[in-house]
């Protein structure tokens, strides 16, 4: 049998829009104790009718596991007039023998009235403002170094104004310069490939209008050449008896 440290405990069970709260206090025979559990809302009244129901009830401990944040108005109001203790939710359920019925405030109100939790560190309010004030600059300067429009247009923009913004700042491409004489190649091996084809077809419609007699191979269609290469196509000027 553990030994009672906190003979009035209570235990909360934090959620994002309440609190269910276990107050174990002592019975009306010896040896006994009574829990109620009672939800409670996240608002500030809520919270103050808490801290004075556990006033109310001379409760010597309250427990709370830190979840997320939800905690935070809990704590700081509850611990203006009482001893709270915050609490790591792994340690609280590593400790063996909790039932399966068992809500988690009433699970917490039993080991706070056994004192086997260990209080987390919460740093003073000093410390806890430096905090505030260093988390708060670490985000502006990650939202100013992340959108650099959005923070020189401020916050009066529509939307669809800052990606005009946007637009407007991006880099304008420049087309591509060719060199010089890369250009002139170019040209020139195009007019070398315009001039083989132009042959070409003047010596194909020389064969057809001579019934097809001419000495020179038929050029229709032409060949498809390299652009670039010289070709060596030539255009045979037909012979006196075929005149």
């Amino acid at each position: 049998m553990l030994d009672i440290v906190h003979e009035r405990a209570a235990g909360m069970d934090i959620s994002k829009r309440d609190a269910k709260v276990c107050i174990r206090i002592p019975g009306t025979r010896a040896g006994t104790f009574s829990k109620t559990v009672t939800t409670y809302g996240a608002t500030t009244n809520e919270i103050v009718r808490l801290r004075r129901d556990l006033e109310e009830a001379a409760v010597t401990v309250v427990v709370m596991e830190a979840t997320g944040d939800y905690w935070k108005p809990f704590y700081f109001l509850l611990a203006e007039s009482l001893n709270v203790e915050l609490v790591n939710p792994k340690a609280a359920r590593n400790i063996p023998g909790r039932k399966t019925d068992v809500s988690g405030a009433t699970w917490l109100a039993e080991l706070a009235a056994h004192n086997l939790l260990r209080a987390s560190f919460v740093p003073p309010e000093p410390i806890r403002q430096l905090r505030d004030l260093t988390g708060t600059r670490s985000n502006l300067t990650h939202e100013r170094t992340r959108d650099p429009v959005r923070t020189a247009a401020g916050p009066h923009l529509q939307p669809h104004q800052v990606a005009h913004l946007r637009r407007l700042r991006a880099p304008v491409v420049r087309p591509r310069r060719v060199p010089r004489a890369r250009a002139q190649s170019r040209v020139a091996a195009g007019v070398r490939v315009l001039t083989d084809s132009l042959a070409d077809i003047a010596t194909a419609a020389t064969g057809q209008a001579n019934g097809g007699c001419s000495t020179a191979p038929s050029a229709w269609p032409p060949p498809r050449r390299r652009s670039g290469r010289p070709s060596t196509a030539r255009v045979r000027s037909p012979s006196p008896g075929q005149r």
